[in-house]
């Protein structure tokens, strides 16, 4: 009988990857406390795209609560959670996603078709997609919200760009998309789509820029907003400060895509990933 996690683990690294991973995996599930063994490794296995650290980092966290990861596991599917949406918005900047389409038009000034990638089931989306149309309208944009519910949509959202001849993408944070964020950033470089995200990893993992609140900062705006919440169970309460915002371009991308970027780009930016 085919060992499900063996057989997660063949899919999922190759080689030495592999062998190093069972080796992580296998620090879940020997004590007490650490139930469900076969879902939570898969779950870990899933949520970790290949990258050994994650794997690592997902390890730690399910042997504090492994509950936590089968949570992140169905969110990744593409379960809704209002409250989730709701922390999101708190922490992060909506509010800055035409900022951010204004910053993927300066880097790719031949801009023509943008899709903004979206999902119906977070309330925050559409008012964002409103917030787009009139500065879309003024630049010359073709504005396209291609709906992703579940990360099985990806790829048909991303051939109706290709088919579409867009290229440019917008994405709006969420937490579908944040814990798809690798597929999504290979998605848009392997389509040759110039694309911009509101979380660090975004650019990180591939995408062309990343705009919006600095990640070492998110740990202390979310205790802010936990205590807030305490005092207003509505979560409107405003933050103690403005987040600090940080703009990364990764130039390895910009290659890849055969862009280059304008220097005025370069010198907002807070870090510049490198050519390799």
């Amino acid at each position: 009988m085919v060992d499900p996690v063996e057989q997660a683990i063949a899919a999922t690294f190759s080689g030495a990857d592999a062998a190093t991973a069972r080796d992580i995996l296998r620090a879940y599930g020997a004590a007490p406390h650490e139930r469900e063994r076969e879902r939570v490794q898969l779950a870990i296995l899933s949520l970790s795209h290949g990258d050994l650290g994650e794997l690592q980092r997902l390890v730690t966290s399910a042997k504090r609560d492994y509950r936590d990861v089968l949570y992140w596991q169905s969110l990744a599917g593409g379960d809704a959670d209002p409250v989730a949406d709701r922390i999101d918005a708190a922490l992060l900047t909506p509010a800055l996603t035409p900022r951010r389409l204004a910053l993927l038009r300066e880097a790719v000034p031949t801009l023509r078709r943008v899709a903004v990638l979206w999902n119906p089931s977070n309330a925050y989306h559409q008012p964002q997609i409103d917030a787009l149309q009139g500065p879309a309208r003024e630049g010359g944009l073709l504005l396209m919200p291609l709906a992703v519910r579940r990360p099985d949509e990806l790829g048909d959202a991303f051939a109706t760009m290709r088919r579409e001849g867009v290229d440019g993408l917008v994405l709006l944070s969420s937490a579908l998309h944040r814990l798809n964020l690798r597929r999504i950033a290979a998605l848009a470089l392997d389509n040759h789509v110039a694309s911009i995200g509101e979380l660090e990893q975004f650019a990180r993992e591939g995408g062309l820029l990343s705009f919006g609140p600095r990640s070492a900062d998110l740990g202390q705006r979310l205790v802010t907003h936990v205590r807030q919440a305490l005092a207003d169970p509505t979560l409107g309460g405003p933050d103690a400060a403005p987040p600090a915002l940080e703009l990364i371009v990764n130039l390895q991308t910009a290659r890849l895509l055969g862009l280059t970027i304008p220097e005025p780009v370069l010198r907002q930016a807070t870090e510049v990933i490198p050519y390799p």
